[in-house]
């Protein structure tokens, strides 16, 4: 495999839980697997073909990693009793919860020899008429992201007020916000990656200890932010790249491919 500086991560598992079909994840693989970027897939052995041939003309681009759904720490048998006490669709749970080990994996083989890493939901890209806003991702992002933190896309404007009580060092408290910080498309180095996880972890035992709901990760992501459990994270607003109502929560790679302007959360850059 030849050297390429950034690797982006997915991963695609049938649930019982999912709310779409087989074929609709088929059709937004089709989407991610177009994009020339360094891939690397993880999923069970039956799919794992389809995705080599989506990927034929990036063979060299392309990798892998075939492992049960089972097989990771966040969904051994502890975990998933610890998941299926959220009550609710707990195999959701668990892969949200993945993201940060898989991506970890990844760095730990670092197949491409990249120094950045990127995870991306395996339906990032849902429409295939966009495909073109999608096509340079992630050329851009060595631009805009900064080396050490986490990058993830701000979908709603976190209100001011939780700003006054990070500043304050608060501990955060809930109702967290609804919508806040997007989970689909997350950057970092393998420093900031290595943190984050381990940040990650040390938040999902304080959310059972205080009693909370520990299902949602993108909760777990605002508290580490929040209660600075991490280095700084690198927030950029959500923007709305095509005249689709909600299209925003999808604009991570969209930015990150220099396709549309990017514009940071300034009360994040300590």
């Amino acid at each position: 495999m030849k050297n390429n500086n950034i690797s982006v991560i997915s991963a695609f598992y049938p649930l019982k839980s999912s709310i779409y079909s087989i074929e609709q994840y088929r059709s937004w693989i089709r989407n991610l697997c177009k994009i020339p970027c360094s891939l690397i897939i993880f999923t069970t052995e039956i799919y794992a073909l389809e995705i080599y041939q989506e990927r034929h003309k990036y063979l060299d681009k392309t990798h892998v990693i075939v492992k049960p759904f089972n097989s990771f720490a966040m969904t051994c048998p502890s975990m998933m009793d610890l998941w299926k006490s959220q009550k609710g669709s707990y195999e959701l749970y668990a892969m949200w919860s993945l993201k940060q080990e898989l991506v970890r994996i990844a760095i730990h083989q670092n197949i491409f020899k990249s120094e950045w890493f990127v995870w991306c939901d395996i339906g990032i890209q849902r429409f295939s008429k966009l495909q073109d806003y999608y096509m340079n991702f992630p050329s851009n992002l060595e631009r805009i992201c900064s080396r050490g933190r986490m990058a993830f896309l701000e979908v709603e404007r976190i209100p001011q007020s939780y700003i006054d009580d990070r500043s304050d060092s608060k501990p955060v408290e809930q109702p967290f916000p609804e919508i806040a910080i997007g989970s689909g498309c997350i950057v970092g180095d393998s420093e900031a990656w290595n943190e984050f996880g381990d940040a990650y972890k040390d938040m999902l035992k304080e959310f059972i200890l205080r009693g909370w709901f520990a299902g949602k990760e993108t909760d777990i992501f605002f508290a580490i932010l929040m209660e600075k459990k991490t280095r700084a994270f690198r927030l950029f607003y959500a923007k709305q790249f095509v005249n689709i109502p909600g299209i925003e929560w999808l604009s991570f790679p969209v930015i990150l491919g220099g396709n549309i302007d990017a514009e940071i959360d300034m009360r994040f850059e300590d």
